[in-house]
């Protein structure tokens, strides 16, 4: 009941900041993304550890500082979300990780490429763990589409895996987690999209569509779909221009009420920032994450986030907040 009544105090001041576009703020972050690795099993092209593109140095996060980060932080957490640039069933801990959170109340969700949900025992492991939700690429419906992006992915290996859960969550009498396929729909596979609702129901899962992020006008040529309702971009083809078809907000909710922390401890303002542009500080290295959250260097790049938003890195050619819905 305490833990509660912090995390509803802690979300007024969040309003409150986020009203008077305070930059230092007064609430501490109530949703946290926490990346377990960013080493990868796969090579996406658009990713930039698929492409080896990641300027960052590569590692998993260790167990130990991920839990004191968690319990410095679990009296205003409500959300964790266990993803960043690389596969998290990659580090061997996080099932650990997640039930350390669930122990909390925090709500969790785990992002993954669903490659390695049929080995080592990660289905019963997640189930058992507590996870509440896990996201699952689902990005062609056929060998074909799948790995057209997901390079070197495996259609039946991902079938497997999404019915090793299922069997586990039957097992255990249990509805959680979630499935969530996560379709992001791109030219080579967009004619798929009127059969999802009907698979989605065959495995048990929702789907969510999603929008392609790029900011390359080769890689838009390529993977842009045709019809545009699927596109967050006006793309002319033959003018070579990608813009973005989405308004943004006025003040960005990401580095007022956000935590993102690197498998190192590096803190980020937020996910569209993968070669630590705008790295604000380790909390690993610190031992606090709220002696960043409201440091001068934080201060600062809310600051600049309000007067020269389109002058960031991160920020000038975001597509934020993500186009994408869930079919029913």
């Amino acid at each position: 009941m305490l833990m509660s009544t912090r995390k509803h105090i802690n979300d007024f001041l969040s309003s409150v900041s986020g009203l008077f576009k305070l930059t230092r703020v007064l609430n501490r972050p109530s949703r946290m993304v926490v990346e377990p690795t960013n080493y990868c099993n796969l090579s996406c092209p658009l990713c930039p550890t698929g492409s080896k593109t990641l300027e960052a140095p590569k590692g998993y996060m260790d167990l130990d500082k991920y839990k004191a980060l968690v319990d410095e932080l679990k009296d205003c957490l409500r959300n964790i979300e266990f993803c960043g640039y690389g596969e998290p069933l990659l580090n061997q801990n996080i099932d650990k990780m997640i039930s350390h959170a669930v122990g909390y109340g925090i709500h969790t969700m785990l992002v993954t490429n669903g490659q390695l949900l049929r080995k080592n025992n990660w289905a019963e492991k997640l189930v058992d763990s507590g996870l509440n939700k896990i996201k699952i690429s689902l990005d062609g419906l056929s060998q074909e589409t799948l790995s057209k992006y997901r390079v070197n992915a495996s259609f039946d290996e991902l079938m497997e895996g999404i019915q090793k859960i299922n069997e586990a969550k039957e097992r255990r009498n249990t509805k959680f987690p979630i499935i969530l396929l996560q379709f992001i729909v791109m030219r080579h596979n967009e004619h798929e999209v009127p059969l999802l609702k009907d698979f989605g129901k065959k495995l048990k899962a929702k789907i969510k569509l999603k929008t392609l992020c790029t900011k390359q006008i080769y890689q838009a040529s390529e993977f842009l779909p045709k019809d545009q309702k699927y596109s967050r971009y006006d793309f002319n083809e033959s003018k070579k221009v990608l813009d973005s078809k989405i308004k943004q907000p006025d003040v960005c909710v990401m580095a007022w009420t956000w935590a993102h922390v690197n498998w190192d401890g590096s803190v980020v303002p937020c996910c569209k920032d993968p070669h630590r542009k705008h790295e604000i500080g380790n909390t690993f290295a610190v031992g606090s994450f709220l002696d960043i959250w409201n440091s001068p260097a934080y201060v600062k790049f809310r600051k600049e986030l309000l007067c020269n938003r389109k002058k960031l890195f991160a920020c000038k050619n975001c597509v934020l907040p993500p186009a994408g819905k869930i079919l029913r």
